[in-house]
């Protein structure tokens, strides 16, 4: 476990410093001579070379990435008994040697022969629905984030620049990426970094704008090093241990969020509290219809297509519906408290385009690397996990990966919004979800490949009482999937044009972007068996079904393992939560990794951690 922790240290302090060449030695032996290749049994573009005793390895491979099943299986699924995290290769005691873009130049030759395809597939009529379905799903956060930075960096940043910011970075993404199924934008994370970076600028006396570059820029440069230097094969120790917490803590955020806006109006008035409990029942309406809209996919009333309509549509519906009804003179009357955009295009407090960087001083710009490097943590992390569930077998996507050149081109374009003043995009996991979602197609299950395969579409669906009267619909499992570039560039190309519609923008109610902000925080939740397990822990036991991991493993083993995971987003949220600390709770992120490589074997065996972390 040490030997691990050890190597993905150093790992990094070699790709960020290549300087940085040996470490003393701490084992002996003449296995294998200096500058011998270690071969090391996991898809890995890294080469060690290493003067010390190693054991050989029982089964080495080499990193394929034309082979989707097998490539994705190794690097990317959950650790279990044939397969943990002590697998990780030993650290080598004279030095070790990096192949630097080794990984970006396969990425780009396994992708390269696609490109064409990953246009053309996407002609087809299934396109349009998804892009218009998806545009809604894309713009709201992009509106409500710009809402909120507004008022957190005192107009430095808002609804204009997250618009602009998310189109262009959505298209250029969808062009160069390699696997384009997954979409960047706007995260919570990244706005509690912006306003943890605003306070700390106020404190030191420090321009906003020019500080925010250079963070973007030391950023982006770190992104890109750790491209080149293949650090994505270290996503392989991000299971569900991590990957849960990660996602406990982005539901968390956006519904704290929601919350804190609606609880802070009941304290900011007077005796009066009509607008305050007006705009509590607008967020509460907002979060019930997208849920219940969302929600008809499963339902027995309508046609299947109306039904398909309804559940896509969902959250834009409710957007305009509830737009309108608080355009009505009574609701106006009550005081409302409508989202803050100009009248015309312009930049925030009217600055220009192009950002004054030069303007901070010279030991500030060095400063500017501390909060850098925890952006990068953040980013780094989010962006591959996010990555990594998109494309999970059980999506049964046959065009292979490309985690290296994701990383690199997500770095550029973090480049590229630093210099211009705009809001950093990284990975979206629910828009993305939503868009591998929207371009699958469905069969019953058993026509496909033995009947068997992941991504089950619909199961059984109920009546509103349950019981007797329980209708069952037809399983589905996922077919096939329309790997396409077409769709990301049209969603964001609308989301750019959406600058356009900034009279109609102004007339959305704050509550609404309130209650948006809540569906999504709940939508985040579902299938989190870390959530699952906190509740399941004041359960009946004896009411739970077979298989669940409290009859399995018992209520003392479960409850010590998602303790820990409990533990784990408390300490995140209070760094986070903390002024004095937000600026740099992404790098306790990485934490979580170490804390699934070091502490979890230690508590717990291989059969219990099967049951508990896999994926």
């Amino acid at each position: 476990m040490r030997t691990n922790t050890r190597t993905i240290i150093i790992f990094f302090t070699q790709a960020l410093f290549p300087s940085c060449r040996s470490l003393p030695s701490s084992r002996g032996g003449n296995a294998r001579t200096y500058g011998e290749p270690l071969r090391v049994s996991m898809p890995f573009h890294i080469r060690f070379s290493t003067g010390v005793a190693m054991p050989p390895d029982d089964s080495p491979s080499s990193y394929s990435s034309s082979s989707r099943s097998s490539s994705t299986a190794s690097l990317y699924s959950a650790p279990t008994s044939s397969s943990s995290p002590s697998s990780f290769p030993a650290l080598p005691s004279r030095g070790w040697r990096i192949e630097w873009f080794k990984g970006l130049r396969e990425d780009i030759a396994n992708r390269r022969p696609l490109y064409k395809s990953d246009w053309t597939d996407g002609m087809k009529v299934k396109t349009i629905p998804t892009i218009l379905f998806l545009y809604f799903a894309c713009l709201a956060p992009a509106v409500a984030f710009g809402g909120i930075s507004y008022g957190l960096t005192q107009g430095a940043m808002g609804v204009i620049e997250f618009l602009l910011s998310c189109g262009v970075s959505g298209m250029l993404y969808a062009i160069f990426s390699g696997q384009p199924m997954t979409f960047i934008g706007p995260t919570g994370l990244t706005l509690c970094f912006m306003a943890a970076l605003f306070n700390f600028c106020n404190s030191f006396g420090l321009a906003f704008m020019p500080m925010y570059t250079w963070v973007g820029i030391w950023t982006s440069l770190m992104l890109v090093t750790l491209s080149s230097a293949n650090a994505c094969l270290l996503t392989k120790h991000c299971t569900r241990f991590t990957d849960e917490v990660f996602n406990a803590l982005l539901a968390l955020n956006f519904t704290y969020e929601a919350l804190k806006n609606i609880v802070v109006r009941f304290f900011s008035t007077g005796t009066d509290k009509t607008q305050p409990f007006l705009a509590l029942n607008m967020a509460l309406a907002t979060f019930a219809l997208s849920q219940r809209l969302v929600s008809y996919r499963s339902s027995i009333l309508f046609t299947r297509r109306i039904r398909g309509f309804l559940s896509d549509f969902g959250p834009a519906l409710t957007i305009i519906i509830m737009t309108l009804l608080g355009s009505l003179p009574m609701v106006r009357g009550l005081g409302i408290e409508y989202l803050k955009a100009p009248k015309r295009f312009q930049f925030g407090n009217g600055r220009r385009l192009f950002v004054p960087l030069w303007d901070l001083p010279v030991w500030a710009r060095g400063l500017a690397l501390v909060p850098a490097a925890a952006l990068t943590v953040l980013f780094f992390l989010d962006h591959n996990i996010s990555v990594r569930v998109v494309n999970s077998p059980d999506n049964k996507m046959k065009k292979s990966p490309a985690y290296h050149l994701d990383l690199f081109v997500l770095g550029s374009i973090v480049f590229l919004c630093s210099i211009v003043g705009l809001p950093w995009m990284c990975a979206a996991t629910i828009q993305s979800l939503n868009h591998v979602r929207s371009v699958t197609e469905y069969e019953p299950v058993g026509v496909g490949e033995g009947g068997k395969g992941g991504g089950t579409a619909a199961v059984v669906v109920s009546g509103s009482g349950g019981g007797k009267g329980d209708v069952k619909q037809e399983e589905e499992e996922t077919a096939t999937v329309m790997e396409t570039r077409l769709t990301g560039l049209g969603i964001h190309a609308l989301v750019l044009s959406s600058i356009g519609l900034l009279p109609l923008l102004r007339r959305i109610p704050i509550p609404v972007i309130s209650g948006i902000f809540l569906y999504l925080g709940r939508t985040v939740m579902t299938g989190n068996t870390f959530l699952q397990r906190v509740k399941g822990a004041f359960f009946d036991k004896s009411m739970l079904p077979e298989d669940s991991p409290f009859k399995r493993l018992g209520r003392t083993t479960v409850n010590k393992f998602t303790a820990i995971q409990v533990g784990c987003l408390a300490v995140l949220w209070t760094l986070k939560s903390n002024p004095a600390t937000g600026m740099f709770f992404p790098s306790v992120i990485g934490m979580l990794i170490l804390t699934r490589i070091l502490v979890i074997p230690r508590l717990f065996s291989k059969e219990e951690i099967s049951v508990l972390d896999v994926d």
